[in-house]
């Protein structure tokens, strides 16, 4: 008889407390202690999971060294059969065992709207003309660098925005000498202008996002998974998606390898509240987009390469002139942009159709029960998959 478990073995750790290396071997006697556990319950398959960062913070080599381990682990336990889910990095070529790919981005964006889909407001064309600038973590170029650009050309009365400045030695070094062609004055003139936020989400997420261990001899452990923010960290009010006529979406990066095939919940959220869009992020992540099938919005850009352009400089004046030119623009067209927004939101209800595809492959192949998918793959947060080390399993 064959029964499956799913197994968590991204663990997500707390940059702040655990150093990689010894998190690493921590991690992997907590993950044979669970396999362990399974098999004592009777599981015979395992379905591991890397849901948030997925293969991206690997290379071939390392995730296939990993994998090596896992599966000596697994046949220490006589497990028959191991299958590896990835949230991102797909593509990273054979790693030893059989992977697939879920982008539990997409599944948790849609969770956080899925109970109000209905009464989500549907493109207008008489929407207000203004964009939608949503922030992050400033230490970004498409963050600081876009947002001194739209600053200087006396953008911001045409836009809905959230800023936060930097709060960290690393972050804030970073955003002064970015902007180095400012004296101090303007620089701080810029950041009092700009901060604003529309919810205290990143607020309380800031002292895990950010780099608060290397400014202080204490170490703190950040209970990351009994945060309300872990639990539901895409969703803001729909309002201000019906205030705006279009979005400038400020993508995340990808740190660790030169791997840009996914988007994170920016775009999944913008798409989902059809609005048009411009993408600021690596031009990989365009293609992307336009390779799953959906539109970007390209034939109504002034400057229809922008996302390709090199100089952080002229891509961003790029956007900005591209911001203008749409404003100006979107009446004229609002019919075919009305179709386009339309379609882009039914493409990704279909996309979230074929993961009830994945579920039931989940549970019709390696026997993973109703209630693990719904606890591992259909949340609108992430807090399942943030344990404390200290506390085991």
């Amino acid at each position: 008889m064959s029964k499956g478990k799913v197994i968590n073995l991204e663990w997500l750790r707390d940059c702040n407390y655990y150093e990689e290396k010894e998190f690493k071997n921590l991690k992997l006697q907590l993950i044979e202690k669970e396999i362990q556990q399974a098999r004592g319950n009777g599981c015979n398959i395992i379905v591991g999971i890397y849901l948030m960062d997925g293969f991206l913070p690997y290379s071939k080599e390392q995730f296939s060294l990993e994998m090596t381990e896992i599966k000596n682990i697994a046949e220490k336990y006589d497990i028959k059969k191991i299958l590896i889910v990835s949230g991102h990095g797909e593509t990273i070529g054979d790693i030893g065992l059989p992977y697939c790919y879920f982008d539990y981005t997409l599944r948790m964006t849609y969770n956080g709207y899925r109970n109000i889909l209905n009464s989500i407001p549907k493109y207008k064309k008489e929407k207000k003309k203004k964009f939608l600038l949503l922030g992050g973590n400033a230490a970004r170029p498409n963050r600081i660098g876009l947002y001194s650009k739209f600053y200087e050309e006396r953008m911001f009365d045409r836009c809905v925005w959230t800023f936060f400045p930097p709060d960290t030695i690393n972050d804030k070094k970073y955003c002064r000498n970015y902007l180095s062609h400012w004296n101090d004055n303007q620089y701080q003139e810029f950041l009092k202008f700009c901060q604003r936020s529309l919810d205290d989400t990143y607020i309380k997420a800031s002292c895990y996002l950010g780099d608060y261990a290397n400014q202080s001899e204490n170490k703190i452990f950040y209970d990351l998974a009994n945060e309300e923010w872990t639990k539901n960290i895409v969703y803001l009010d729909p309002n201000i998606f019906s205030e705006t006529s279009f979005s400038v979406i400020t993508e995340g990066p990808n740190h660790w390898r030169d791997n840009y095939n996914f988007v994170t919940e920016k775009t999944w959220r913008t798409i989902l509240h059809q609005h048009p869009f411009i993408l600021v992020g690596h031009p990989e992540q365009l293609t992307y987009l336009e390779k799953l099938g959906f539109k970007t919005f390209l034939n109504y850009m002034k400057i229809s390469d922008y996302a390709y352009i090199r100089s952080d400089n002229e891509k961003f004046q790029a956007v900005v002139e591209n911001t203008k030119h749409f404003l100006d623009i979107q009446d004229k067209f609002s019919d075919q942009i009305e179709q386009d927004v339309i379609y882009n939101y039914n493409l990704l209800l279909e996309k979230i159709k074929d993961q009830e595809i994945f579920f039931n492959f989940l549970k019709n192949e390696y026997y993973i029960s109703e209630e693990d998918i719904i606890y591992y793959f259909d949340r609108t947060g992430y807090d399942q998959l943030i344990r404390n080390p200290a506390n085991g399993i």
